[in-house]
């Protein structure tokens, strides 16, 4: 059986003392081997900053849902950091987040998606306060959003209230009325069942609507 290799004795260049190595190479005993490390490594990152860059957007990149959930982890586990971060980068955080919303779109509406359904309450809020600050704008644009997907134009003839609901009158042309009223006749548009009758009922609530308010200059 051959025999170890066995080591003088050697003093460690950051405290001093004396230690036995375990290679011709060690240059620190085993309390001081951490230190060094992190001196070495700390050197090598601003010796070669360029490289470090480019090493971790590569990381990044092949691991998104690793780095997804270490944001997520560090967002829970330092709450007030984030915060402080996000106040003092206001503009970095807003650019940096929409860059990110254009560039994953679809990932994007899913996490907004989930978030909504994860808090209900707050998606709530958040709501109330936007209709407040912007009335009308809410609805509008929800009902626009709709109005595409469904194909339709969206010009509306009237301006949105509290408890209205939009009514297309044709392909694009739309009348904001009551809810109860807009729901009180069945019909579709898709192949014109009751929409007669709905426009009608809609072209003079329009009709009554325009009376009052010229009534009222």
């Amino acid at each position: 059986m051959p025999s170890m290799m066995v080591y003088k004795l050697k003093t460690c260049l950051h405290c001093g003392r004396e230690y036995l190595p375990t290679n011709g190479r060690q240059k620190y005993c085993v309390e001081c081997k951490p230190w060094a490390t992190t001196c070495a490594s700390r050197k090598y990152v601003r010796a070669h900053p360029d490289k470090i860059k480019e090493r971790n957007i590569a990381f990044r990149r092949k691991n998104p849902d690793y780095m997804s959930a270490y944001a997520v982890g560090y967002k829970v586990k330092n709450p007030d950091q984030w915060k402080k971060w996000v106040a003092t980068h206001s503009d970095q955080h807003r650019a940096t987040s929409n860059k990110w919303a254009s560039e994953n779109s679809e990932r994007a509406k899913a996490t907004a998606r989930k978030w909504a359904e994860e808090h209900p309450e707050k998606m709530k809020e958040a709501l109330t306060r936007s209709e407040a600050k912007h009335p009308g704008s809410h609805s509008a644009r929800g009902k626009k959003s709709q109005a595409k997907r469904r194909s339709f134009g969206f010009v509306p003839l009237n301006k949105p209230f509290v408890g209205a609901e939009g009514h297309h009158v044709d392909n694009d042309q739309v009348i904001y009325m009551p809810k109860a009223l807009h729901r009180s006749i069945w019909h579709r548009q898709r192949d014109n069942r009751g929409m007669a009758k709905i426009n009608a009922v809609a072209y003079n609530f329009l009709f009554k609507q325009e009376i009052e308010e010229a009534m009222c200059r």
